[in-house]
């Protein structure tokens, strides 16, 4: 299975700005509210096609670990939040231009910057709507990845 980590391959510098392994700078600006939440929306229809099931925030457990790294490879595969990536790379900077993501990667030593830009385009946009559920979701984790009835009602 495809595993992707993009640790390691950018650092951030500022609030939304990005230096990339590569050496290369990234700017995120955010889309208008309507066209994150679109952005929101696709990712999350993209994962319910996994397996045919979605993400069920009250039941996560360590089967949930793997379908997040089949989300990865689901994703990779989207034509449609493909097109969304695009949409949120328009308006980002790259190297201290405005991406056009037809002519911007099309340098060979820019292509190795395009899943990692595609990826903190969308998940910058995505995380403002998610910002209250992130410590749930952090309880939730550490609960499925504790080992002994012990640690879990410690963890509750």
């Amino acid at each position: 299975m495809l595993e992707l980590n993009f640790n390691g391959l950018y650092e951030q510098t500022d609030k939304r700005k990005f230096k990339l392994v590569s050496g290369a700078t990234f700017d995120v600006t955010l889309l208008a509210w309507e066209q994150s939440f679109d952005v929101f929306q696709e990712l999350v229809k993209e994962m319910e096609k996994i397996d045919g099931k979605g993400l069920v925030l009250e039941k996560i457990t360590e089967s949930d670990l793997d379908f997040f790294q089949r989300a990865i490879c689901q994703i990779l595969g989207s034509q449609k939040l493909l097109d969304v990536a695009r949409r949120c790379l328009k308006v980002c900077i790259y190297n201290g231009m405005k991406i056009d993501p037809k002519v911007t990667f099309e340098l060979e030593n820019a292509r190795g910057d395009f899943l990692v830009c595609c990826f903190l385009a969308i998940k910058e946009n995505i995380s403002p709507f998610l910002s209250n559920l992130i410590s749930y979701l952090k309880e939730k984790f550490l609960v499925a990845l504790a080992q002994t009835p012990i640690e879990k009602e410690m963890i509750q």
